[in-house]
Order: structure tokens, then sequence, then C-alpha cells
């Protein structure tokens, strides 16, 4: 129905994550909805967390330069056994290579970037240079700077090397070759080009004029001359290549699984003179070349060490045990090779072929997969490391607090009193009653590489892969199996409570087990909704389907009751993502949305953000959005935090019940800010007084009052404060 010509057109021209902002405006204009609902609205970007994967480092005396996310951090390792961080610059975006010149770093962060560093310990911006936006590497080189531009292949001619005339074929750059002339240090400009020939560039290495540039798919390497200037030009040499190193007139690639040895005696015209094999199946990720007769590569096995001092007839010699690096540098005056790791900056110790051992390290990052908040600290599942511990007293600039890398990569997590549970080829438990200490406690394998999800509740967790374990943790230290439950293979997220599990599983519906008796677990339910996502609180079910969201009474789970649901437009399949905080339910996919659920028969959208993400979790009036690379936090400009134990107030307000909807008892707080005379009623949906709660003079302050509703039947009811000076109302769902 929204589809239209006109909107389809619109939406071809727009990322992707903003296409279904798009479609949800367009939506709320065919309904009806004022203009003021089209916009980001109650859902404010307060910030990112800019720790991330360790892709780049530069070393220079006692200091280490690394990408870390955003972040280029100045690590002092003087002592290499604990490399400490002592500065940071945020660029604002992911940092794919740095390299150094002196005083100077060049910093290739959606741009290049150059930086003072004549300092370590501040780190200051200089200039950015135009029109490098997909800058990915970086070689300084007197008054140039060469930069590697991985943009888009469908954009290059490669039987020519040049870039396509006809612009519309792509909404990229094409990937190209830029010289930029650095003469003028603050203000640095393109001086000339030239084409790529692979279709994604990834490594470069020049030597005396001549760059030479990896890539994926025929013809593999470029060579690009740049010894005039004003007019570089580009050709290929067909070898498969992925890492390169340059020591003298000689080459070395990463080819396949082997070692490559050229000559570049005549630097455009290369010849192969040898391979060596290590007898490892695994593509040489990273390459550097001592001035002595070692090579040394890495590849996910290890460091490996190849003599060159016969390059006619080189060989492997052996293999060390080390991080996996991304970017190599040697520091060959000290024997120390400094690897970029992803998940970490590493120091291995060399001494020729025969000794290689890990000196020191910093663990970077990592990659939000998953997110639990409890208390004033935020868990994440972070791949490589498993999980990181942030501290959210400050909400809007979190400080990380503990970290533990237990060797596998950690994508699901759930959080309950002193044990993190994550899952990481297994299930482990974490001991974090000390968060500045996290520690593992046990584990139990899994032949799934990773849980889709996992939930706790109670004395159990449940786990999701290609079916449902569930453990029990009455000793939450050691997890013991109780039961396992056979899932539909569409199974995406799961919850429980009170012995009844959720399963969403796409193609199947929402599926409802009961799980009283672990030896004899049984469907109970099944309702058919398409569901993407699920939210159990209190006595309902929030579910997100392909079109919105949709509210289930489970005070039977045997006979579940569909009482609601609000549009949010089409998902395009996938995942949603869902979090709850006081009477709004928080709803992510490639949007965020707010819905207040106060009454849930009637949901409404109150809130929007046009960038979405993974998992998400709130705290306080914030919800932390996982994302493929950060941590972003959203205010909602809806909750307003009452401070406890703190009996100062600036503002009269009647706040909303909690839980609402609730099923006999609920919480009902107010504020006042100077002395009054105070009425707190209850009223049924036709206006006829219930209950007077309070009716006397109160001091200024914060007031709390349980009402229970025992002997009521369900339905809409409403609470009203009264003053002299204000008065305000609030409704209250009772569902028995």
């Amino acid at each position: 129905k929204y589809y239209d010509g006109h909107i389809l057109d619109e939406l071809s021209r727009r990322p992707l994550e903003d296409k279904d902002s798009l479609f949800y405006e367009h939506y709320l204009r065919e309904e009806g909805f004022s203009n003021s609902t089209l916009t980001d609205s109650n859902l404010t970007l307060v910030g990112e967390w800019p720790w991330g994967l360790c892709r780049a480092v530069a070393v220079q005396g006692n200091y280490a330069f690394i990408g870390n996310g955003k972040l280029v951090q100045t690590l002092d390792i003087s002592n290499p056994d604990s490399p400490r961080v002592v500065a940071e610059y945020n660029t604002g975006y992911t940092v794919k290579d740095i390299e150094l010149d002196d005083t100077l770093a060049f910093v290739c962060a959606s741009g290049l970037k150059i930086l003072c560093i004549s300092d370590p310990l501040d780190i200051k911006f200089i200039s950015e240079v135009p029109n490098t936006l997909f800058a990915t590497e970086v070689i300084p080189a007197d008054s140039f700077a060469y930069v590697l531009e991985s943009g888009d292949p469908r954009s290059v001619n490669v039987s020519e090397g040049k870039f396509q005339s006809d612009t519309e074929k792509s909404s990229q750059l094409p990937s190209r070759f830029d010289l930029i002339d650095i003469s003028d240090i603050k203000n640095p400009y393109l001086r000339s080009a030239a084409g790529i020939y692979a279709d994604f560039p990834l490594r470069m290495a020049a030597s005396n004029g001549v760059i030479y540039i990896t890539g994926v798919n025929f013809p593999f390497l470029t060579i690009v001359d740049v010894r005039k200037p004003d007019s570089v030009s580009s050709r290929y040499f067909t070898i498969a290549s992925y890492s390169i190193a340059i020591r003298d007139t000689l080459l070395f690639l990463s080819h396949g699984w082997e070692l490559a040895v050229l000559s570049i005696s005549n630097p455009l015209e290369p010849v192969l003179l040898d391979t060596a094999y290590a007898g490892i199946n695994k593509i040489f990720k990273s390459i550097v070349v001592s001035s002595g007769n070692y090579v040394y590569a890495s590849n996910d096995s290890g460091l490996l060490v190849f003599d060159i001092s016969d390059p006619s007839n080189t060989s492997f010699v052996k293999r060390f045990k080390a991080p996996k690096a991304r970017k190599m540098k040697l520091e060959e005056d000290k024997n120390r090779i400094h690897i970029a790791a992803t998940s970490q900056y590493a120091i291995v110790n060399i001494m020729g072929a025969d000794t290689a051992y890990l000196a020191g390290s910093f663990i970077a990052g990592g990659i939000p997969y998953d997110i639990a908040i409890q208390g004033n600290y935020a868990y994440i599942a972070s791949g490589r490391p498993g999980l990181t511990i942030l501290d959210l007293s400050n909400p809007t600039a979190p400080s990380r607090v503990g970290v533990l890398d237990f060797g596998k990569a950690s994508f699901t997590l759930a959080v309950k009193d002193n044990h993190a549970y994550v899952g990481a080829e297994g299930l482990w438990s974490i001991d974090i009653s000390n968060p500045q200490m996290p520690a593992t406690t046990s584990y139990i394998p899994s032949t799934s590489y990773w849980f889709t999800d996992i939930y706790v509740d109670n004395n159990r967790i449940y786990t999701l892969d290609t079916s449902v374990t569930i453990y029990n943790i009455s000793n939450m230290a050691e997890p013991v199996v109780m039961g396992n439950i056979v899932v539909p293979y569409s199974s995406y997220r799961i919850s429980a409570k009170d012995s009844i599990l959720y399963v969403v599983a796409q193609d199947s519906g929402l599926i409802l087990f009961n799980t009283a008796d672990p030896s004899n677990i049984f469907e109970s339910s099944r309702i058919y909704c398409w569901p993407m996502g699920i939210l159990v609180a209190d006595s309902l079910a929030f579910v997100a389907t392909l079109t919105g969201l949709q509210v289930f009474n489970i005070s039977n789970p045997s006979q579940p009751d569909s009482i609601g649901f609000v549009a949010t437009g089409g998902t395009r399949g996938g995942i949603i993502n869902l979090a709850y905080k006081q009477n709004y339910v928080y709803m992510n996919y490639s949007s965020l949305f707010t819905i207040d659920v106060a009454n849930p028969y009637i949901p409404q959208v109150v809130g929007f953000y046009g960038g979405g993400g993974a998992q998400i979790a709130s705290y306080k009036e914030y919800i932390y959005v996982c994302l493929d690379l950060y941590l972003r936090y959203i205010r909602d400009e809806l909750i307003t935090s009452v401070k406890e134990k703190d009996n100062t107030t600036t503002s009269f307000q009647l706040l909303q019940n909690y839980p609402n909807p609730f099923n006999l008892t609920t919480k009902i707080a107010y504020t006042l800010p100077a002395s009054a005379f105070t009425t707190l009623k209850i009223y049924n949906f036709i206006g006829e007084e219930i209950a007077t709660l309070r009716e006397e003079r109160q001091n200024a302050g914060c007031y709390e009052f349980i009402w229970n509703s025992e002997g009521l039947p369900s339905g809409l009811y409403f609470v009203r404060l009264t003053s002299e000076y204000f008065i305000q109302t609030r409704k209250l769902l009772l569902i028995r």
C-alpha cells in the first residue's frame, strides 16, 4: 500500500539505514498523523562508546599509537609487560591505519587526518585532507602522502584501471590511489590520482616512487608510478596477493597460503623468484621483513618465520603462538613486533628464528554484540575480548572498569546477581562480584559456535541454539543441565517467566512451553503472528512482528489473549530487539521506536530515532544500543528520573505507577516542592471514587504509596493527586 512508485524511487537513493525511517514517515502521513511525528522525536542521541577493534598500530620511542575503535590511543610501552593508555584522541570514525613521520601521525578514519604527536601525551589535530572519505591505508613520504581508498568496485573500469564516466552506476566513489601534497601540512590537497584494478584493494607498500597495491579478484596487484606527481599512472601484475612488504629490491606477498618473493629491480615489471609454503592453509594477514634474513608473517595459526637469506630459495623455518595480526610493525633495534590483533594490541619479543614470546598486551574494545545492565554497570558480550564491563555512573560517558578475555568470541550473555553467563562456544559462568576483576568460575562446552540467545529467570538459565537447554543455577557458579527442548530451526529469541518458556520461531509462531518439570516439557500453546522479538513483563508479553508490536495477556499461558497492537512499519525480516522501562517498550531494528504501553490495549508510538542497531538495554532515562562496532546511548526525553533517597524536589509531579499493568499491587509515587494539603485518590473508569490513599498536609519531598487492589475487577482505573497548587491524573491498568 505504501511503497508507491515515488517512495520506491526515493528509497533507491537513500542509505540502507534510512530506508525504514522513510517508510515510517510515509506510513504516518498515510495514516493522518501530524507532521511533528515524522522526524526523530523524544529520543536524543547523546553519545557513543568509542572503543572498538584494534586495526592499526605505529611505534615511536617508548610509545605505541594504536587504533581502538574511533580512538587513536597513546600507550606507554616503557614497560612492555604492561602497556598503559596515557592519552587518546577521538577521530569520530573507525581508525583503519596509523603511520608516523617524526612529529606527525597520519590517520585513516573516514578520511585522512593529520595529527601532531610532538607531545605523545597531548595529541592535537592539524588538518584533514578533503575528498578522502574511504581512506584505508596511508604511507607518508617526504612532501607527499600516498593514500589507498577502498571505495565501490562497481565504479572502476577493470580493463583500463580508470573511473567509470557514468556516475549513475555507483552511489560511492571508486577505489583509487591518491597522491596528497602535504608540503603545507595545514592545507593538504589531492594533487593527482590513479585507478586500481582489483575489485577490493587491501594493502599497500612503496619503494622509490612506485606503489604496490594488493587486492581481491583478478588482476590482483596494481602498480602505481608516482615519480611524476602531477600525472601518476597505474598498471597491473597478475599474482594473487593479500598482505605485502618491501625490502630493498624485494617484494614479499601473501600469495594464497604461501609467501611469494618477487624481484622489483625493474619496479614496473616484478619477477617471481620463489614461493614458500608453511604447511598451514591460512592466508597471511600481515607481513614484516627484517634487515637480516627473516620475514615474519601472521595468520590465524600464529606467527610464521621464513628464511630469505637466499630469495630464490626461500624456506619456512618455524611457527610461534601469537595473536593473529591485522597489522604488524617491526621494531628491529629492540627485537620486537607490535601487533594490532583486532581484539588487542600485543608486543611479541623475537630473536631471529629461534625465539618469540608474548611480552605484553592491551585489550581493545571489541564489538558489542549483546548487553545487560545491572546496578550501575553494563555487561557486554564483546566478541574478543569475551566480557567488557562499563561503569554507568556517568550515563553519557561510561568508563571501562573490567575486562575478561577467556579465549573465545562471545555473542550473547545474561546477568543475575554476582554472575554473568556468557555464550562463547559453550556457557561461561563469570564471577562479577568485583566488576574490576571478573573471573571465570566454570565452563560448559557446546557443539554450537555461539548461542542465538540466553535468558535468565529465577534459578534457571535458558540457552538457544538449535535447541533450548535449561540449566539450574541454584549454585550460580556451577550451572547444571536440567533439560533440553527441540525448537524450530527459525527460532531467534527466547524469554521465560514462572516456568513458561517463550520461543520466537519466525515461521512457526510464538511457542509457549511448560518447563515446570524439565523431564516432561510440553507445548502449552502457540500463537501464529510471525514473531521477530519478545519481551515478557508481569502478565504481558510484548511481541515484535513484521508490522509492529502486538501485546498479549499471558495470565493464563495456555490461552494467551491478544489485547493490543500498534504498527511501526515493515521490518524486512530479521530479529527485533526489545527493552522495557517504566511504561515504555523500546523496539529496535533499523530504527528505534518508543511505544507507550501504559494502556496495553491501546499502545502508542511516542518516540522515534532514525538509526537502529542490534541488542538494547535501558538504564535510567537512557537506552544503550549495540551497533556493528560501537555502543550508542540515546536519551528518552519522556522519562523523568526521581533520585532515590533524595527528598528534595523542584516541582509537583505524579509519576506513572509501577508496574503498570499490574496484577494486585502497584507503587504510586509523587513529589511535592513545598508543604501542601494533599489528597491521593483512586477512581474507576466511569469516575466513581474507589479509594482515598492520602488526605493530609505533607512536607516537601518524594513520597510513595503501595496500592492493594484486592477485591476489584480487572479494568482501567485512575489515580489523582490534588493539592491547592496542582492536580494531575494517571491511568492504572489492573489485569487479573
